[in-house]
């Protein structure tokens, strides 16, 4: 009897030793999946809060020699919204160095940034692409974002314009602003660019099915969301054709004012004085300009007045060690 009593005794024992054991197992195992999900969660915060667009936590060497500046033409509504979020300008307007590189599309700039480690330019925020082989610096320590806009922080930015003839609009231009005004043409502008325009008016689309054409040209940086636009609403009014191009802002002005398209973009403001009075200006969504540099460039961040002095004639900053010293 007192064997039997024994031997349940000791099985129990190790049937508790076997039960500590296997809990003691899986708590490093538990604690071990906590403690990497916090790092990836801290990983992955930082690096949506970098100004580096590239990828890899590899530490660059920094860049040296001479600056090439690289900017765009001046008919290009993003080089008029950079000069004035800048200040690159004297008493007479824009005044980008004579020996900068001239590019006539958001692509063209893009393309002389990625072939030249030295090289600097500015582009649309909606061109930043996290994947290729160029990247947003921060201004001021601000990361050049949607969400930095909105909240005020970001100041570089501008409106995504499309100019009419508003007194001539046919119908299908017409019910295509509409569109882009909605609450679903909005929500393209959203994904696209990241701020919806201050005229967007709250309510569904309510067309479908119209047929008819309409024409489009104007600014390359605004070509990515327009894009998007008539896609989308193609497929609610598949009867209708659309003539779509992109060249720059100063043809989007004048092809609206002289009656060669319905719709011009334009990505800058309405100029008073300057821009023909007959022509009505409607912001379809809220675009941040952001300075790039090549993705092997380590340099984070610039001050609004170490941009200026880069990008303006005659500016102090010529060589890449005189940024960082």
């Amino acid at each position: 009897m007192k064997k039997i009593s024994t031997l349940l005794i000791v099985a129990s024992m190790l049937l508790t030793f076997a039960a500590c054991s296997g809990e003691d197992n899986e708590t490093p195992t538990d604690g071990g999946t906590q403690e990497q999900g916090g790092q990836d969660s801290n990983n992955n915060h930082e690096d949506n809060g970098n100004a580096n667009n590239g990828g890899g936590t590899e530490e660059l060497e920094p860049i040296t020699g001479a600056i090439q500046v690289i900017t765009r033409d001046p008919g290009s509504g993003t080089r008029d919204a950079f000069v004035s979020a800048f200040d690159v300008r004297d008493e007479e307007g824009d005044n980008i160095r004579d020996e900068a590189q001239v590019q006539i599309s958001t692509g063209g700039l893009i393309g002389q940034v990625v072939a030249n480690p030295q090289s600097i330019g500015y582009v649309s925020i909606a061109s930043l692409d996290p994947t290729a082989d160029f990247r947003g610096v921060a201004i001021d320590g601000v990361v050049p974002s949607a969400e930095n806009i909105t909240n005020g922080t970001y100041t570089a930015f501008r409106e995504f314009n499309i100019f009419v003839i508003e007194d001539e609009l046919s119908e299908p231009a017409q019910d295509f602003i509409d569109f882009i005004l909605s609450n679903e043409g909005q929500a393209i502008a959203e994904d696209i660019v990241g701020v919806r325009s201050p005229d967007a008016t709250g309510e569904d689309y309510a067309g479908g099915g119209l047929g008819g054409s309409l024409s489009i040209d104007g600014s390359s940086s605004i070509e990515s969301l327009m894009r998007g636009l008539v896609e989308a609403y193609e497929l609610l009014n598949p009867d209708m054709s659309i003539d779509f191009n992109s060249s720059s802002s100063s043809a989007g002005v004048s092809g609206a004012t002289e009656g060669r398209v319905d719709i011009g973009m334009v990505s800058r403001e309405f100029r008073e004085g300057s821009d023909p009075d007959n022509l009505t200006a409607i912001p379809i969504a809220i675009d941040g300009v952001a300075v790039i540099v090549h993705a092997d460039n380590p340099l984070q961040s610039l001050t609004t007045a170490q941009v200026r002095e880069i990008f303006i004639h005659d500016g102090n900053y010529t060589t890449w060690e005189q940024v960082n010293p």
